[in-house]
């Protein structure tokens, strides 16, 4: 929603008009609506405008901070409103890994690398973002082979990945975990060899991979039972 509203300047105790375009939908609870506005700033030196605002639905606190973009020589009390951009809100959206649940307690490690790679690919930060994924498949797949060979684990840890994926012993696993790897290969370098490829195939990838793991995690307790 668009609306007008005064700031007072503290640098001169001067009253300017902003128009901002006010968050409808809140970071913490994702429902749209027209929501309370409690507080408003600038500040001069970043030319960064903040707002504070209450939601109508959950009726938690988020933040909202923008842009001014019109130029520096036209801010004055004289040529409002002034304008601004939305440049982010806090708290910052809450990402779904749609992982198994059974990963916060098998791989912790992996989990939180992979929701944190997650929350940086939702906040825009692409360059990035299949790097970190990259990093979260490997957490998996050396937590994984330790998992089954603990007296290895010295040398899984600090072996390449190449190779500790070879340990693999099922075909559609080690399959997946290579395919994930040669992507995230070409998020770390600088000339892509797959290009019909990108991070959403990698991420689709270690999602299966993910869940495949633990699939065998539940079968191999099925067959302690018949056993």
């Amino acid at each position: 929603m668009n609306i007008k509203t005064d700031i007072v300047l503290k640098s001169d105790s001067s009253r300017i008009t902003f128009e901002i375009d006010k968050p409808n939908v809140c970071p913490i609870c994702k429902q749209s609506g027209d929501h309370s506005l409690l507080g408003k700033n600038i500040n001069q030196e970043d030319y960064v405008v903040s707002i504070t605002l209450e939601c109508t639905m959950c009726y938690e606190i988020f933040f909202a901070k923008y842009d001014v973009v019109t130029p520096r020589e036209k801010f004055s009390h004289f040529n409002n409103p002034v304008q601004v951009v939305l440049k982010e809100t806090f708290p910052l959206q809450k990402v779904e890994s749609h992982l198994p649940e059974e990963m916060k307690d098998l791989f912790p490690d992996f989990e939180e690398i992979y929701v944190q790679a997650l929350s940086a690919e939702s906040n825009g930060l692409h360059l990035i973002t299949g790097i970190a994924f990259r990093k979260s498949l490997e957490y998996l797949v050396k937590l994984y082979l330790i998992t089954k060979s603990p007296s290895d684990e010295e040398e899984i840890r600090n072996e390449f990945l190449g190779k500790s994926i070879k340990r693999i012993e099922y075909p559609i696993i080690q399959k997946l975990a290579t395919a994930a790897t040669w992507l995230g290969n070409d998020e770390g370098h600088f000339t892509r060899k797959h290009l019909n490829y990108d991070v959403s195939d990698m991420k689709r990838f270690i999602l299966s991979l993910s869940h495949l793991i633990v699939a065998e995690k539940v079968a191999e307790d099925a067959a302690e039972l018949v056993d």
